[in-house]
């Protein structure tokens, strides 16, 4: 064979060689990028949950703990019944409740069972949070800080015996469920807590009865 026709062919041969090393060189690259960035976005998602999981956990929790005192009225009319209301802080942040242009924060209702035991609730009494230094005014709101606890108190007669459910429902302040909603969490609209109490020492009259 020609000595020309041999030097094309070594030289096609060494072109064919680089293009081909060329190109495995730049697949290499591709997939060590993809791989970077894959990386990089795996980084970036573990960051943002750790950062969601940070924010919950630092949120306001707040317990609500409702306990009843019941005795008899003094003029043996009724039963006089006081309540405290423990409204205790268990986040790392600062929480508002609002009382003021809020429906009254504590229910009072009578439960009474039809023939299936099912209860039926009587329409609530309702009472407002007071305001410390004069009780006849209703509070504004409370800020209750991490690992604090208001307490709120709350004084009422009952003229019937039976049992009765206690409710209570703080109203969380809008800006602050606003700015949760901002750093990606969620605020409850309201701290809220219910507790059943038996007054008086009888069964339970039935709906029949009590319309006889």
């Amino acid at each position: 064979m020609d000595k020309t026709w041999i030097d094309l062919i070594e030289l096609g041969l060494k072109v064919i060689v680089v293009f081909g090393a060329a190109a495995w060189a730049f697949q290499v690259l591709r997939l060590l990028r993809d791989g970077e960035s894959a990386s990089i976005s795996v980084r970036n998602s573990e960051a943002q949950i750790k950062d969601v999981e940070l924010r919950q956990k630092q949120q306001p929790v707040v317990a609500v703990d409702i306990k009843p005192t019941i005795q008899r009225s003094l003029d043996g009319d009724g039963y006089i019944v006081t309540v405290v209301v423990e409204l205790a802080n268990r986040g790392g942040q600062n929480t508002k409740i609002n009382w003021k242009d809020e429906p009254p924060a504590f229910h009072v209702r009578l439960a009474k069972f039809d023939a299936d035991g099912k209860p039926k609730y009587d329409p609530p009494k309702r009472f407002r949070v007071p305001l410390t230094l004069n009780p006849n005014a209703g509070a504004v709101s409370h800020v209750i800080r991490p690992g604090g606890t208001e307490s709120i108190p709350f004084a009422f007669r009952l003229a019937t015996p039976g049992l009765y459910l206690l409710s209570f429902r703080g109203v969380v302040d809008e800006q602050e469920r606003a700015e949760a909603q901002k750093l990606g969490t969620q605020a409850p609209e309201a701290w809220t807590g219910n507790k059943y109490v038996l007054v008086g020492d009888v069964a339970v009259p039935h709906i029949e009865q009590l319309a006889a």
